[in-house]
């Protein structure tokens, strides 16, 4: 009780100073709160709805991380052409140029990430606040509500955008791409064609043919054989029929010498020639033995016969020529089938692929035509705020408050600190090192009144100066 009741005594004693301290530093604290010009926030909010659909049935051809699409999408947004059209409309920053109040507004717009839920700023989130602030509460509110429906419109026009110009990428490739496979296609047709009989598939089929026209050679070869030597029994039973008859001599001749010439040799010539001149000349055909005749017409019909037999053969022979020529150049015409076929289905496989992705593309993008992938929903509409965001008003107060207190305390000490005069008892004590015998109080009289109301006059009158200043700070303010 005596230490608060000491306290009260210097309260009391020092009450000039507390109430200077306060009021000095209190008046400085309101003009801080109220003579500040007030800026105000409006904010909205927009939340990344997930797509209607399923990615794993339908995947949106619009992807990016959500940190990554906000950045892009406030570049978008904020650029001059955008904000320009809102800067005339509202008249914002009208005390600065036209050249830097976009770029004062790109300053007071400010995005961050936030909880859909609890609204409260958090990293890698599905939603995001935009806040704007501006001195005027309506106009922030305004703005901001402009600025929500820009990021939302541009987000969706977008990705449309992004969407349909994927789609036509893709049909692009896919049309370059079926023009390259119809080509490889028709290299190969026309290959297979020019090839045939040479392809790998025939060569099994070349191979039993070339055996049967071997056989049918040797078959050939030994017919010949076989009339070979029945002609040379003829010419010598002819040959013996005829005797001394020149025109029987010449037959047997002719069927001698076409046993060892060709029909084109001279010998040949002269005794078809000589034949035919004794024929006409002595009609001997009509006088000729039956025998002769007969026998010559077998020679005849065996000449015949070995003909065919060598027209057979060579006909055998070159086409064993051929075959052989195929088997032999199977190889090659096989590796450039190969390659040939190999390009075909690569050119074809890239065809279906970029097909399947156009179709892709073309779903995704009907997806965002009609807002089924993911999309900017606005799930907080801006609103006019009720208190400015700075400065802050109350803190400012409490802190003057605060201030004010702790000054006055320390102030008060540090004056009672230096003060030697003797107040009272304990100082009395103090001094002589024995407690006073009595204590006489003070007795004030008329002129001690009139001095104390003097000093609250004059403390009055100031007081008044000090909060008709502040007032007037605050209202040019």
């Amino acid at each position: 009780m005596n230490s608060i009741r000491e306290y009260m005594t210097v309260l009391r004693r020092r009450w000039a100073i507390v109430f200077w301290t306060c009021t000095v530093v209190l008046t400085l604290a309101v003009i801080a709160a109220y003579g500040t010009e007030a800026i105000y926030r409006s904010s909205g909010t927009i939340m990344i709805e997930k797509p209607e659909i399923s990615p794993e049935l339908v995947q949106s051809t619009v992807v990016g991380v959500i940190e990554q699409q906000i950045q892009l999408l406030r570049r978008r947004v904020l650029q001059s052409e955008n904000l320009e059209p809102l800067i005339e409309e509202y008249d914002l920053y009208p005390n600065l140029d036209a050249s830097e109040r976009a770029g004062q507004l790109r300053v007071d717009t400010l995005i961050e990430q936030v909880d859909p839920i609890t609204l409260e700023p958090k990293l890698d989130a599905s939603a995001f606040t935009i806040h704007y602030y501006y001195p005027d509460p309506v106009i922030a509110r305004d703005v901001a509500r402009e600025l929500v429906d820009l990021f939302v419109a541009d987000n969706r026009a977008t990705r449309t955008e992004s969407a349909a110009n994927t789609e036509q990428f893709f049909e692009a490739e896919a049309a370059k791409l079926a023009d390259d496979l119809a080509v490889a296609g028709d290299r190969l047709a026309e290959f297979k064609l020019r090839s045939q009989g040479l392809l790998p598939g025939d060569i099994e089929s070349n191979r039993q043919t070339l055996e049967r026209l071997r056989e049918d050679q040797l078959s050939v070869q030994a017919s010949t054989r076989l009339a070979t030597e029945r002609r040379n029994l003829l010419a010598v039973q002819l040959q013996e029929l005829a005797g001394g008859t020149e025109l029987a001599k010449l037959r047997a001749e002719l069927a001698v010498a076409k046993q060892k010439y060709s029909d084109d040799h001279p010998d040949i010539r002269r005794l078809t020639r000589a034949i035919a001149a004794l024929e006409s000349a002595e009609g001997a055909t009509d006088a000729m033995p039956s025998d002769i005749q007969r026998v010559s017409a077998q020679l005849e019909a065996v000449e015949r016969e070995i003909a065919a037999y060598a027209t057979r053969e060579q006909e055998l022979r070159q086409r064993i020529t051929d075959l052989e020529g195929r088997l032999v150049s199977a190889p090659e015409v096989e590796k450039e089938l190969l390659q040939l076929t190999q390009e075909y289905a690569l050119a074809n496989e890239d065809y279906q692929l970029i097909r399947q992705k156009h179709s892709e593309a073309r779903i995704g993008s009907n997806l965002e035509i009609q807002d089924k992938s993911e999309r900017y929903t606005v799930i907080r509409e801006p609103s006019v705020p009720f208190s400015p965001d700075f400065p802050n008003r109350l803190g400012v107060l409490l802190i003057g408050i605060l201030i004010a207190v702790g000054g006055s305390a320390v102030l008060v000490a540090l004056r009672e600190g230096g003060d030697r005069s003797v107040r009272g008892s304990r100082d009395v004590a103090e001094i002589l090192g024995s407690p006073p015998l009595a204590n006489i109080p003070i007795v004030r009289n008329s002129d001690d009144r009139k001095r104390v109301w003097q000093r609250l006059v004059v403390h009055g009158v100031a007081f008044m100066l000090v909060i008709t200043l502040a007032t007037g700070i605050l209202i040019n303010g």
